[in-house]
């Protein structure tokens, strides 16, 4: 069986002197992992398009249980993520994320999406690092089915102009009339939630158009970071390295 698909490289391994085993999120099949024969060798044609964050049209074939590279067609190689180490530690932890939620073999255009745009953002910096990190942990949660409910409190439905709490664990917002505060709730302010409200429930086309103060990005990254690794129930080494490398507190 062959087929074609867009699809960027979210890890790559080498195996003896030739070969890589590669971990791609597809477009029409969500994540793949393919064998490129050969792609370690400098004159192979799959040399070219085998590297990590590579944005390619690719050709498989399916031998057995095995993908296999038949053939690439490059479309962007994002060289200059590579320039800048922050970028590239944000970018390596937002592949990690990919390949934690994104389905396998099955259509995935919104994942695809999602991770090729920021990428884009990233690259060429038209969007503040934080920015971009908070709204790809949050949509991506929200596409892989932990979107929290951030229309109103859980109790009374009221949307509180002055803030919610925000629980971690179940995703849901309280307003300070109706319960007392719960170990692990966050307190968010109206820009985070409304920062938050747009990430989780804009159209795609306006996903990344917002902005925030400093003090708000700073809130909102946290929170969405808080929320990932809860709903996960997990930490990322790449999100660590990022964080040392930005300044955050790790």
């Amino acid at each position: 069986m062959q087929f074609k698909t867009l699809g960027i490289v979210l890890k790559e391994q080498n195996y003896n002197d030739n070969d890589r085993l590669l971990s791609i999120l597809t477009k029409d099949a969500g994540v793949v992992f393919a064998w490129a024969n050969g792609a370690r060798g400098m004159k192979n044609k799959l040399s070219y398009g085998s590297d990590l964050f590579s944005y390619c049209e690719w050709v498989f074939y399916k031998s057995k249980e095995r993908y296999i590279v038949n053939s690439i067609d490059v479309q962007n190689l994002f060289y200059d993520i590579r320039k800048d180490v922050e970028v590239v530690s944000l970018a390596s932890y937002l592949a990690e994320l990919a390949a934690e939620l994104s389905p396998r073999e099955e259509p995935s255009e919104d994942f695809f999406r999602l991770f090729l745009n920021s990428l884009y953002f990233i690259e060429n910096r038209r969007k503040d690092l934080r920015l971009v990190k908070s709204v790809f942990e949050l949509r991506m949660l929200s596409l892989a089915g932990y979107m929290p409910d951030l229309v109103g409190c859980e109790v009374c439905g009221c949307v509180a102009e002055d803030g919610m709490r925000f629980n971690l664990q179940s995703g849901s917002l309280c307003c300070e009339d109706c319960k007392p505060p719960a170990e692990g709730e966050l307190f968010l302010s109206p820009a985070v939630l409304a920062a938050m409200r747009h990430i989780a429930y804009s159209d795609f086309e306006k996903l990344f158009s917002f902005t925030c103060a400093d003090t708000t990005l700073d809130a909102l990254s946290a929170v969405t970071e808080k929320y990932l690794q809860n709903q996960l129930g997990r930490s990322f080494d790449t999100l660590a390295f990022y964080k040392s490398l930005a300044g955050f507190g790790v």
